[in-house]
């Protein structure tokens, strides 16, 4: 493979630290991949699914590429406005795309904040819940469908933990290539190395990891990688 196609949130786009001391570009060094990272700060899981299926398909039978998906908090929604994807959490709304060459006017400003504000409103925790499960497994069909090697890992953990909570953990866990970042296993090596897993990272800043961090998390998925793959 020559190319590592990464997507995900702030987690993954290595926001606060050095481009080396990301966790994608540590795994890009070691696998001698060149790396395009489509990361950005506060994308809704929608928005990693749908960028990533545009991505392969765009470059399939042009790039032999690996892809590693770190999904984002379930609570963050896409919202496709006035020739823009705009990610949304709660009455925060950001353009996702870089393509958008126009600006929202006072009046499209206003209606748009309600009509956000209405969509996380109505959307239950349970029902955020299952709609990341299904980008799970239908962005895994997927790439098994197009033989694209992968990796999908969640680079959060959730805010309560419930009976959906634990049952989707639970169909997480059957796929191998789905890494559950909220099992014992990584919990135990940033433990041992002396840091909270894995959002809250002792060294890093505003709730991200920092580069101890980030090199942890390169580790433990770069063994993933070759146990799946080698």
């Amino acid at each position: 493979m020559t190319k590592l196609y990464v997507n995900g949130d702030s987690y993954t786009q290595g926001l606060y630290i050095e481009p080396e001391e990301r966790y994608a570009n540590l795994i890009a060094k070691e696998f001698n991949w060149n790396l395009f990272n489509e990361a950005h700060y506060s994308k809704s899981n929608y928005g990693i699914y749908r960028q990533t299926i545009e991505y392969v398909l765009r470059h399939l039978g042009e790039e032999d590429m690996f892809v590693c998906v770190g999904f984002s908090h379930n609570f963050r929604q896409e919202v496709f406005y006035n020739s823009a994807y705009y990610s949304v959490h709660k009455d925060v709304y950001r353009i996702q795309t870089t393509d958008a060459s126009h600006d929202l006017t006072s009046a499209d400003e206003y209606g748009f904040k309600q009509y956000c504000k209405y969509l996380t409103f109505v959307e239950s925790y349970d029902h955020s819940l299952l709609k990341t499960l299904d980008h799970f497994m239908m962005l895994s069909l997927f790439l098994e469908s197009h033989n694209v090697p992968y990796i999908l890992h969640n680079t959060t953990k959730p805010i309560h933990h419930s009976m959906m909570t634990r049952k989707i953990e639970d169909e997480l866990d059957k796929n191998p290539k789905i890494v559950n970042l909220h099992n014992n296993t990584y919990e135990e090596l940033c433990t041992v190395k002396g840091f909270i897993p894995f959002d809250y990272d002792l060294y890093g800043v505003t709730g991200h990891q920092g580069p101890e961090g980030n090199y942890a998390y390169y580790e433990f998925l770069s063994k993933k990688i070759h146990e799946l793959y080698d």
